[in-house]
C-alpha cells in the first residue's frame, strides 16, 4: 500500500514537472537503447555459443611455417592428419572454390567450396531440405552433387524446394542439388553460397606434397580432450611427418585454436571496447541525472523535514526517492528497449561485411531483460545518491532554511562537483579514444597501397571449366575480350590478372635461385603468385622499378620469365635482380621450369593497407603451365582504366563480356576504390560507432559543467551582488565563475588521463601507426574539452557578470 502511495505521488511530481520529465525519459531512452544494441552484438557474437552440435569441442587446424605464420593444408596433408590422430572424433577440411552458375537464367558466379563428406555431419547440420553429403559423396566414381546455401536458394530459386533432385551446371558440368542448407547456417570465415564435396582421391594433387595449399582444416575434439592435448598429438604427426618428408615438410608445425574463438578473431577487443563506450555514455547521464535530483532534493528538503517531523522514517522518505528516480529510469528503459531493435539494424548497416555472424544477431528476451534490469539500477544509482545527502543526519535544518530553498551546503556542492568531475573524466577517456582511431584512420588512409585505384574497373569472372580446361582455351577468351574491351568509349588501357590486390584471395609459389643451394632441412624461397597479362602493370598504375614489364610478345614460345616486386628483388637480389635465374615450382605434374628475372616492380599491399607489401612473382598469363590454369579459370579479374567513371563503365563491359561467351558470370563489377572502401570497413565502423558516443560524451560533460555553475550562479546571486556593490568588477566577476568551472573541467582532465591510459592500453589492435598515449592526441583532446567547457561556462559567468546589486538585494 505504502508502495503504491509512492509511485502516485511520484506521478503527480512527474506532471508538475513536464519539461524535466520528458528529457530524463529521452536521454535515458536513448542511452539505456545504445546500451541494449551494443549488448545483443555482443551477446550474439562474443557471448551465444555457435549454432553447431558441441561447439565448445569445435577447433580450427593450421600448418605453422618456419616463420610462424598460419597456413593451409595440402590434400595429402589433410589425409595425413585425418588418418593418424588419436585424439578426434572427425576431421574435416574444406577448400575455397568459385563456380559459374548457369543453365537457368543468366549465368551467375557464386562463391563455393569444396567440403569433405563428413564436414556437415562433424558440426551436426539438419538441412533445411534434401540431406547433407554423406561419406560416399567423397569416393571416386560418384555422382556429382551439391548443396545449397539458403540466400542462393532464395534468390536463385525462390525458396522453392522442388530444386532439390534437379541437375544445375557449375563451371559447365551437371551437378544435383542433394539439399539445402539451413537459414541460420554459415560457412565459418566464408560467404560461400554453394557447397561441393571435396573427393580427395579422385584430386589430381592426391598424392602431390608440393601442391597448392588451400584446405583449411576443422576438427571434432573427443570428449575430455582438450586444446593443448590435440595440439600436441597434431604436432607429434607434424614431426614423423618431417621425417618421412623432410623436405616437402621442413620445420612445419600445427597450431589450434577454437572455432569460436577464431570466427571471432579482432572483432571482440573491437566490440568489448565499443561496449565499454557506451557503458561510459550511460554512466554519464546517471551523473547528469544525479546532479540534477540533487538540486531538485535539496530544494524538497523543508517538505523532506516536515514529513520527517510528522513521522515518516528515514527510510519511508528513502524509498520516495528512490521511487521517483526507479519510475523514471524505467519509463526510459521502456524507450530504449523499443529503439534497440532499430539500434541494432543500424549498426548492422555500419558494420562491416566480414563481421563475424551477423546474420545470428538479433534482439531476444534476454537482451530486454538486460536492458529492464540496466534501467532499475540507474534509477537506484542517480536516485539514492541525492536522496541519503537529503536526508542527512540533522533533518531541522530543512525547517530553519530560508525561502530560497535550501541550496544543499557545502556537502551537496562537493557531492555535485565530483559528478561534473566524473563526467568530464569519462569524457575525456572517450575523445581521447576517439581520437586515436581518427589518427590512425588518416594514417592508414595516407598509405600507398602500390596501385592507383582512382577510374579504375573490375570485373570478377568465372568461366566453365568443361570449356576452359586448357591454356590455349583462357588464352582465346582472353584476346577476344580484350579486343572488345579496348575500343570502348573512355578505355584507356586494360588488363587481366588472376588476384586482384585487397581481394582476399592468395596463391604462392615455392622457387630457388640458380645457382644458390638450399640448407638441408629447410625449407626454401616463396613469394606470391600472380598471373597477369602485358596491360595489367600499366592498368593499375604499378610502376616498374627496372628492367621492363610483362610483354605481349611474352608467349609460350618465348623464354620463360617473370618480374618480381621491390620487396622480393631486395630480398634475394639486393644488387642485380635483372637477368637472375631461378628455378620455379609452379607446375606440380613437372619438374621445376626455368625463369628469368627480366624487371622489378613497385610493391603493392596485397592482402591488407595495414600488412607490409607483399613479396611477388608476376607471370606472363601465356607461359603458365596447364596445371594452374583452372585457378585462372575460377578466379580471372579484369580490370579496365577509363577516362569517365567507372560506374558509368559497367554496363559496357557487361556486355562485351556476354557477347564473348553467354555461360560467363561476372559476380562483381565494380571500381577499385570499393576495394580499399572494404579494406577500411572495420575501423570505420569502430571510428563512427565509437565517434558518435564520444560526441555525446563531450555534450554531456559540457551539459553537467553548464547546470552545475548556472545553479552555483544562481545560489550566489546575492554574494554576486555585494562584490559589485562593493567595487568588483564585470570581469572579476567574469574570471571568478570561469575560474571555478574550469577547475573543475582542469581535475576531470587529469583524473580521465589516468583513465585514458588504461582504455586506450586495451585498443591497441585497434589503432595503427600510433601509440596507445600518444601526447599529441592527449594535448588535442585536453583543449577540445577545455575548449567545450569553457564555452559552458561562459553564459552563466557572463549572467553573474550582469547582475544588477540592488535587484539581487531585493531578490532576498
Amino acid at each position: 500500500m505504502d508502495f503504491l502511495q509512492d509511485v502516485r505521488l511520484s506521478l503527480r511530481i512527474f506532471r508538475r514537472n513536464p519539461v524535466f520529465t520528458l528529457a530524463a525519459v529521452f536521454v535515458l531512452a536513448l542511452s539505456i537503447g545504445a546500451n541494449a544494441s551494443i549488448f545483443t552484438v555482443v551477446d550474439s557474437i562474443l557471448i551465444r555459443p555457435l549454432e553447431y552440435r558441441h561447439p565448445e569441442r569445435l577447433v580450427t587446424i593450421w600448418s605453422i611455417s618456419p616463420d610462424h605464420r598460419r597456413h593451409p593444408f595440402t590434400i595429402p596433408g589433410f589425409l595425413d592428419y585425418r588418418e593418424r590422430s588419436r585424439v578426434f572424433d572427425s576431421i574435416a577440411a574444406l577448400g575455397s572454390w568459385n563456380a559459374n552458375l548457369s543453365g537457368e537464367g543468366n549465368p551467375q558466379r557464386v562463391t563455393g567450396v569444396r567440403a569433405s563428406a563428413n564436414y556437415f555431419e562433424m558440426l551436426g547440420v539438419v538441412p533445411a531440405a534434401g540431406r547433407v553429403f554423406v561419406p560416399d559423396d567423397d569416393a571416386p566414381g560418384r555422382p556429382k552433387v551439391a548443396l545449397l546455401a539458403y540466400p542462393l536458394f532464395q534468390q536463385r530459386y525462390g525458396g522453392d524446394f522442388e530444386v532439390v533432385g534437379r541437375n544445375i551446371l557449375l563451371n559447365g558440368e551437371p551437378y544435383t542439388v542433394v539439399g539445402v542448407l539451413p537459414p541460420h547456417f554459415r560457412f565459418p570465415g566464408s560467404l560461400a553460397e554453394i557447397a561441393v564435396p571435396l573427393s580427395p582421391d579422385t584430386d589430381p594433387w592426391r598424392n602431390n606434397r608440393n601442391s597448392v595449399h588451400f584446405l583449411r582444416l576443422f576438427g571434432r575434439l573427443k570428449a575430455g580432450i582438450s586444446v593443448d592435448d590435440a595440439n600436441a598429438d597434431l604436432n607429434r604427426i607434424a614431426r614423423e611427418l618431417l621425417r618421412e618428408y623432410p623436405v616437402d615438410n621442413a620445420n612445419v608445425g600445427v597450431e589450434l585454436a577454437l572455432l569460436k574463438q577464431e570466427l571471432v578473431g579482432n572483432s571482440q577487443t573491437m566490440l568489448w571496447i565499443l561496449a565499454a563506450a557506451v557503458g561510459m555514455v550511460l554512466a554519464m547521464v546517471c551523473a547528469n541525472l544525479a546532479s540534477l535530483f540533487l538540486v531538485k532534493a535539496s530544494a524538497r528538503g523543508k517538505e523532506m523535514a516536515v514529513r520527517a517531523a510528522l513521522g515518516g522514517s528515514r527510510m519511508r522518505l528513502l524509498r520516495q526517492l528512490v521511487t521517483e528516480s526507479v519510475l523514471l529510469s524505467l519509463a526510459g528503459g521502456v524507450g530504449g528497449t523499443a529503439l534497440a531493435g532499430w539500434g541494432v539494424t543500424l549498426m548492422l548497416q555500419l558494420s562491416p561485411a566480414q563481421l563475424p555472424r551477423a546474420a545470428e544477431v538479433q534482439v531476444n528476451t534476454a537482451v530486454l531483460g538486460v536492458a529492464l534490469a540496466v534501467s532499475v539500477l540507474c534509477g537506484i544509482v542517480f536516485g539514492s545518491i541525492p536522496a541519503l545527502h537529503v536526508l542527512g543526519p540533522d533533518l531541522n535544518t530543512g525547517l530553519r532554511s530560508d525561502s530560497r530553498g535550501a541550496s544543499g551546503g557545502p556537502r551537496h556542492g562537493c557531492v555535485r562537483r565530483a559528478l561534473v568531475v566524473a563526467q568530464v573524466a569519462l569524457s575525456f577517456m572517450l575523445l581521447a579514444g576517439a581520437g586515436l582511431l581518427i589518427r590512425s584512420f588518416l594514417i592508414l588512409d595516407g598509405v600507398d597501397p602500390g596501385f592507383r585505384d582512382a577510374h579504375v574497373l573490375t570485373a570478377h569472372l568465372s568461366l566453365p571449366s568443361n570449356r576452359y580446361s586448357t591454356r590455349r582455351d583462357v588464352l582465346t577468351f582472353h584476346d577476344r575480350l580484350l579486343a572488345r574491351l579496348s575500343p570502348l568509349p573512355g578505355v584507356e588501357l586494360a588488363g587481366a590478372t588472376n588476384i586482384l590486390p585487397l581481394s582476399g584471395l592468395l596463391a604462392t609459389a615455392d622457387f630457388t635461385i640458380q645457382g644458390v643451394a638450399t640448407p638441408p632441412g629447410k625449407a626454401g624461397p616463396s613469394a606470391h603468385y600472380r598471373m597477369v597479362d602485358a596491360g595489367y602493370f600499366g592498368t593499375m598504375g604499378i610502376p616498374i622499378l627496372a628492367g621492363r614489364g610483362i610483354r605481349a610478345s611474352d608467349t609460350d614460345r618465348t623464354m620463360s620469365v617473370a618480374v618480381a616486386s621491390q620487396s622480393l628483388a631486395q630480398r634475394y637480389w639486393p644488387n642485380a635482380p635483372v637477368g637472375s635465374h631461378i628455378l620455379l615450382d609452379d607446375d606440380s605434374s613437372a619438374p621445376p621450369r626455368t625463369v628469368e628475372i627480366v624487371g622489378v616492380a613497385g610493391d603493392v599491399r596485397g592482402q591488407s593497407l595495414e600488412e607490409a607489401p607483399m613479396e611477388c612473382l608476376y607471370v606472363p598469363l601465356a607461359q603458365i603451365p596447364e596445371d594452374v590454369v583452372r585457378f585462372v579459370a575460377d578466379d580471372f579479374f579484369w580490370v579496365a582504366r577509363t577516362s569517365q567513371s567507372p560506374d558509368a563503365l559497367s554496363k559496357a563491359v557487361r556486355r562485351e563480356i556476354q557477347g564473348v561467351d553467354g555461360d560467363v558470370a561476372a559476380a562483381a563489377i565494380q571500381p577499385m576504390t570499393q576495394y580499399l572502401d572494404q579494406s577500411f570497413a572495420a575501423r570505420r565502423f569502430a571510428l563512427e560507432v565509437f565517434g558518435a558516443f564520444a560526441v555525446a560524451a563531450l555534450l554531456l560533460a559540457a551539459a553537467g559543467l553548464y547546470a552545475l555553475v548556472s545553479y552555483s550562479v544562481a545560489q550566489r546571486t546575492r554574494e554576486i551582488g555585494v562584490r559589485i556593490a562593493l567595487g568588483a568588477t564585470q570581469r572579476s566577476v567574469l574570471l571568478l565563475v570561469m575560474r571555478e568551472g574550469l577547475g573543475l573541467a582542469a581535475a576531470g582532465i587529469v583524473a580521465g588521463v589516468v583513465g585514458a591510459a588504461a582504455l586506450t592500453r586495451t585498443m591497441s589492435a585497434l589503432l595503427f601507426g600510433v601509440s596507445a598515449h600518444d601526447p599529441a592526441t592527449m594535448a588535442a583532446v585536453s583543449v577540445l574539452l577545455l575548449g567545450a567547457t569553457g564555452a559552458a561556462c561562459c553564459f552563466p559567468a557572463r549572467r553573474a557578470a550582469r547582475v544588477d546589486p540592488m535587484v539581487a538585494w531585493r531578490s532576498e
